[in-house]
């Protein structure tokens, strides 16, 4: 890919082995596999890396001429960081990306009302043809593992929630320290001394 100025202020990826405009995919988007999404950034000039914090598996950046943006790829989602600048990009001594700043936007795969696939491919391409991104695309979408499961608490009638609660403190106490601190479940869940979870990702 080459980048080329299609028009005043405006530039797009140049396919040099077909000889044309790259465009993003418009249609069938929903049938992408996430890996194949995380391969066609790639192919618009988003460089991949390892994120320092464990909350994300990867995480893909790319600038246009005033903004940064960094999509965050966990196990539940895609997240994203929009930087209204263009960001050095930071690694510490082990060569993992450093996250902190910008705009985070969380995009959960459950009960999503948009297809998180089909998003981040109109994000990626507007940053890389220099169109904005508006405000419309900076509200999360879906709900995360621990949202879900206040939700179903709430929703019991009271006395099975507070005997759930009960049940979630007993876990608790079968596997922390005895010093009060959070505790690790697994699959990147943490429990408190009270019983309550925290998604914190893989």
């Amino acid at each position: 890919m080459q980048w080329t100025e299609v028009a005043p202020e405006k530039w797009m990826p140049f396919d040099l082995l077909n000889n044309e405009i790259h465009q993003c995919p418009s249609k069938n988007v929903d049938k992408w596999t996430r890996d194949e999404v995380l391969q066609h950034l790639q192919d618009l000039g988003f460089e991949a890396y390892i994120p320092r914090t464990s909350s994300w598996k990867y995480c893909f950046i790319s600038s246009n001429k005033s903004q940064t943006i960094y999509f965050l790829v966990g196990k539940r989602g895609i997240d994203f960081k929009l930087y209204d600048r263009v960001r050095e990009t930071k690694v510490d001594d082990k060569g993992k990306i450093f996250t902190d700043g910008g705009e985070m936007v969380r995009n959960y795969y459950r009960e999503s009302d948009v297809n998180v696939h089909e998003l981040v491919l109109e994000i990626a391409s507007r940053l890389v043809t220099n169109t904005p991104i508006d405000e419309s695309f900076m509200s999360g979408h879906g709900k995360s593992w621990q949202e879900q499961k206040t939700e179903y608490i709430r929703s019991l009638p009271k006395s099975a929630a507070a005997e759930a609660r009960d049940e979630m403190i007993e876990i608790y106490d079968a596997i922390s320290t005895g010093d009060g601190e959070d505790a690790y479940l697994g699959d990147g869940i943490w429990i408190s001394s009270d019983g309550s979870l925290d998604d914190r990702g893989r």
